[in-house]
């Protein structure tokens, strides 16, 4: 009697272990962002003016950035001292990275090329680490610019997400214009959540000359629509410039591959907006 108790004990001890062995969830994969793509669909539904970005790792650190447009390509090559990023090179262009005594993040950059500074850059960031303005002062114009200065403030709501994006230009003749974008939300992650060298990126995206909405890369959750619009000189809202929405696509990871953006673009001077459409494609690499 005493052996079949034992025995039955045994049997039921091995069940209980398989079946807490089979109801044990896996874990979710860690997926690194490896690529993003933004194609310009014309009419005919052609894919044109295509704008790739690429990043590369070593275990969960950056090490590279790259840039690709139809006019220019830069890879930036990240230069660690202390564990944390010091340098980003990409040929004879430099981008320097300076730090506050007790933060992980920089605070200030500078842009050369050939030894000459381009333009410099100030950050500044909320509690959370997340970035609340960032301002790019020029000392060499780009190519048909007249932009001297560019600052951009951003603004979250309590969970965290970028709802409205402000940006202030000023032109050598001292004139300055403003524009408010507001955003609305997806349940998603971002693409650029969990990317961890989000300062630098932006950063690079703005000395490429292309990128007009840095916000992009400190969005917690994916956005689904925004609204750009003009300022006047009391800082209140006028003419509607730009209305957009996305329909994006996720994968089983809850990770967003591939987005359709619908914009359309206001003139004060036509009555009826332009269309534009533009496919964006995201890659990972998941362990």
């Amino acid at each position: 009697m005493r052996l079949s108790l034992r025995l039955l004990f045994f049997l039921l001890s091995i069940g209980f272990a398989a079946c807490k062995n089979t109801d044990k969830a896996d874990p979710t994969p860690v997926c690194q962002l490896l690529s993003t793509t933004d194609q310009l669909v014309e009419t005919s539904g052609r894919l044109t003016d295509e704008l790739i970005r690429t990043f590369t790792y070593s275990a969960n650190a950056v090490t590279a950035i790259g840039e690709k447009s139809a006019n220019k390509e830069a890879l930036f090559r990240l230069m660690s001292t202390n564990q944390r990023v010091a340098e980003a090179v990409n040929g004879q262009d430099v981008i320097t990275l300076s730090y506050g005594t007790s933060t992980t993040q920089p605070v200030s950059a500078t842009f050369s090329r050939s030894d000459a500074v381009q333009s410099t850059f100030v950050l500044e960031y909320n509690a959370t680490g997340a970035l609340t303005r960032v301002v790019e002062s020029r000392r060499v114009l780009p190519a048909n610019s007249l932009t001297t200065e560019r600052a951009y403030s951003f603004t979250y709501d309590n969970a965290g997400n970028l709802t409205l994006e402000r940006a202030r230009f000023t032109l050598r003749t001292g004139v300055v214009s403003e524009q408010e974008t507001e955003y609305v939300f997806d349940t998603h992650a971002s693409v650029y959540a969990n990317f961890s060298a989000r300062p630098l990126l932006t950063i690079i995206a703005l000395t490429q000359a292309v990128e007009t909405k840095p916000g992009r890369f400190w969005h917690t959750r994916a956005p689904l629509s925004f609204q750009t619009f003009d300022l006047t000189t009391a800082g209140t809202r006028s003419t509607m410039r730009e209305a957009t929405t996305y329909i994006p696509t996720y994968d089983g990871n809850g990770s967003l591959t591939t987005q359709e953006q619908t914009a359309l673009l206001y003139q004060s001077s036509v009555p009826t907006p332009t269309t534009k459409k533009n496919r964006q494609v995201f890659t990972y690499q998941c362990n």
